[in-house]
């Protein structure tokens, strides 16, 4: 097969992760005739919709040249971002012109989706099926426990579940992620202890104190800030995984929280 595609008259390298064909940012802006650097800023104006592993993902200059050889410049020394095809149809929401709808049939169709048919048949055909099946039980069972964490929503835990288990078994769960609920169910959870504190005249430092001699959250056993049941009312956790390796529960909180501080100075 070969490695080139054409899209809107343009050669479009095809790159490979995980079984799954993706598009870099620079190489959306090509195909879409837009100037350098249209796809990063819609990307930076939306991350926090995106979910990596799954709409997108990071690489370092010198890791994706050890995946993709011959891609990037030897100049480059910037992080560089991938899309997946979901990933790439977000980014691409604002292009509301008729080429922008040609480009992004011929991207999806031509693209994305051309090595679909193969990858599917090679799921059914392997031996370690079965295998495959046990991890993605003991995935579930590890989302279960993730459900019953103080402040974690269905939603999110299973949201999260589903993401663990395309990074880990290549099964694309894109499609069932779209059919969830929303996460956010009633008050909006926004805010960190940084801009809470905002909103209370607190520091982050005494946020955090005030919130713990509330009762809502205490620290565990790695130092990290941790809702308690009386907490889970006014927070959500959400579970993240840095690519730096690193990974927990980010704290965020509804606003009403801050009337509570401010009362109990």
């Amino acid at each position: 097969m070969s490695n080139i595609v054409k899209i809107n008259g343009t050669d479009v390298q095809v790159l490979e992760y995980e079984g799954q064909r993706v598009a870099t940012l620079a190489q959306v802006d090509v195909v879409h005739g837009r100037p350098d650097g249209t796809a990063r800023r819609n990307f930076n104006r939306n991350k926090k919709r995106l979910v990596e592993g799954e709409d997108y993902r990071k690489f370092s200059a010198d890791e994706f040249r050890s995946r993709f050889p011959g891609v990037l410049p030897e100049r480059t020394t910037e992080d560089v971002t991938i899309v997946f095809e979901s990933g790439y149809l977000m980014l691409v929401k604002s292009f509301k012109d008729d080429l922008a709808w040609q480009v992004q049939r011929q991207l999806v169709n031509g693209y994305f989706r051309a090595s679909a048919p193969q990858k599917l048949t090679a799921v059914r055909q392997t031996p370690l099926a079965a295998a495959v099946a046990d991890s993605v039980a003991a995935i579930i069972l590890i989302g279960d426990a993730v459900a019953k964490v103080p402040g974690v929503k269905p939603g999110i835990a299973m949201a999260a579940t589903l993401s663990c288990i395309q990074q880990n078994t290549g099964i694309e769960t894109a499609t069932m992620r779209r059919v969830l609920p929303a996460a956010n169910e009633g008050p909006q959870c926004v805010l960190n202890a940084t801009n809470l504190g905002k909103l209370a005249g607190l520091s982050p430092v005494a946020t955090n104190k005030r919130l713990q001699q509330l009762g809502l959250q205490v620290k565990n056993a790695r130092g990290e800030w941790e809702l308690t049941e009386a907490g889970s009312a006014w927070a959500e956790a959400l579970p993240y995984s840095a690519h730096t390796g690193h990974s927990g529960y980010q704290v965020l909180w509804n606003p009403a929280v801050a009337s509570k501080l401010r009362e109990a100075a």
